[in-house]
């Protein structure tokens, strides 16, 4: 069965496993790459996420495992400068 992105965020919402587990590793992704990226683009203070997903699931975004991953992926590519 396929599911569609906006199912995927309203199934999350109300609490459904697989569908919260799929926004999790979204939102781990999600961080690591803006933190790889960021130094990149001479970002040392913070950056701005942007764009629809974001603003779609911003409470789940919060409590997600996405600074986690910005800090480690940022400290990761800075390091290797």
């Amino acid at each position: 069965m396929r599911i569609l992105r906006k199912q995927i965020t309203d199934r999350a919402a109300l609490g459904e496993a697989n569908c919260r587990e799929t926004l999790q590793v979204f939102c781990s992704v999600f961080g690591a790459v803006a933190g790889a990226i960021a130094p990149a683009h001479g970002a040392r203070g913070g950056v701005y996420i942007a764009g629809g997903i974001a603003q779609k699931i911003r409470l789940f975004l919060a409590q997600s495992e996405f600074r986690a991953a910005h800090s480690v992926a940022m400290l990761q590519a800075l390091s290797e400068t």
